[in-house]
C-alpha cells in the first residue's frame, strides 16, 4: 500500500517485481494514484515488471511502467 502524506512533491522511487506473478500496488487512503492511462486506484505490476512512482504532491502519485 502506498500511503498518503509520506512523500513530498518531486519525490520518486522505482519498484521491481522479481516474481513470476503480478502483484497489486494499492492506493492508500487519501492518496490519488494515477496509472499510465489516467485511471486511479489499485494497479497491477506485471510479472518481472518495473515501475516508477513520481509524486506530484503528498497526495497525488503518477505510476509509470509495466502496470495496468
Amino acid at each position: 500500500t502506498i500511503p498518503s502524506a509520506t512523500f513530498e512533491a518531486g519525490d520518486s522511487f522505482s519498484i521491481y517485481n522479481n516474481s513470476a506473478s503480478a502483484f497489486d500496488l494499492t492506493q492508500g487512503s487519501g492518496l490519488t494514484m494515477r496509472g499510465p492511462n489516467g485511471s486511479t486506484g489499485t494497479l497491477s505490476l506485471a510479472a518481472y515488471g518495473m515501475a516508477v512512482l513520481w509524486f506530484d504532491s503528498a497526495s497525488v502519485v503518477k505510476v509509470m511502467g509495466e502496470v495496468s
